[in-house]
């Protein structure tokens, strides 16, 4: 399923550059080999917004067609006919993925891999002899591969890998009983969880308000007295500078004694 995914996402990323280089046609031209990272569900939509306007409800129904397929072949059902379901819906599939390969680069025939093969003529046999699908799945394997690793990366002296995962899991497994258990946290007051943090958060917040305000008319006040001692200590011919270069016009300044200035 997982390459069923790439597939489409790869043709979805072509058709979105082919899209792009049509549109500029100042753009150089690309070789045609893309990389890109994961595409999560709200880019993938995003790149379904900007497709070719001819070709675009078919792409999208692809997508949720193999969305529903996946879900299907996941489902625990005991029906006798339920590998027909799987069977019919797959070549379904199958039949719209190819139906777009005259329109579009990547849905040609030639574009259907071994494993839309073995979707369509290999799982719904599975399903039907072994009645759930999930017993075929590497969902485990994979999880101790990871464990082993871990293990062996992070645990061990790298001298023998294999033995010192053995060990480790055996040692897990005996003392998987003295595992320390979550702590358990009973609300004794559920009101004051409810009403009264409310109020407190409120009162929390008009507090702090009320603090950067009384800080701030005194840093205002501090800056204002400041300027006053700084002026003070200035020369007449200092405050003329000052006064040219805050470009302030005043008439008389010439001669403007240093104590109007101050008063003013």
């Amino acid at each position: 399923m997982l390459r069923i995914t790439d597939r489409m996402t790869k043709n979805l990323i072509t058709e979105v550059m082919e899209k792009d280089s049509k549109e500029d046609f100042n753009k150089a031209q690309a070789s045609g080999t893309y990389n890109w990272s994961s595409l999560v569900g709200s880019e993938k939509l995003e790149a379904l917004d900007i497709l070719f306007p001819e070709s675009k409800e078919t792409v999208i129904k692809i997508c949720k067609d193999f969305y529903l397929l996946y879900n299907l072949t996941n489902t625990d059902s005991n029906a006798d006919d339920f590998y027909l379901d799987i069977f019919w819906k797959s070549k379904d599939f199958i039949s719209l993925f190819c139906s777009v390969g005259g329109v579009q680069i990547g849905y040609e025939k030639k574009r259907v891999t071994t494993h839309m093969h073995a979707l369509v003529y290999h799982v719904p046999i599975f399903i039907k002899n072994h009645k759930k699908f999930r017993h075929f799945t590497g969902q485990g394997v994979e999880k101790n591969n990871d464990d082993a690793k871990k293990i062996c990366f992070q645990k061990s002296n790298r001298w023998d890998g294999a033995r010192d995962v053995l060990l480790v899991e055996n040692k897990q497994q005996l003392l998987r009983h003295c595992e320390r258990e979550k702590r358990q946290y009973h609300k004794r007051n559920a009101a004051y969880w409810e009403n009264d943090i409310i109020e407190t958060r409120k009162k929390w917040t008009k507090a702090c308000l009320r603090e950067i305000q009384i800080n701030h008319s005194a840093s205002v006040e501090q800056g204002s007295n400041s300027s006053e001692n700084k002026y003070n200590k200035m020369t007449v011919k200092q405050l003329r500078q000052e006064i040219k270069s805050a470009s302030i016009n005043v008439r008389g300044l010439a001669k403007m004694k240093k104590s109007n200035w101050l008063r003013s």
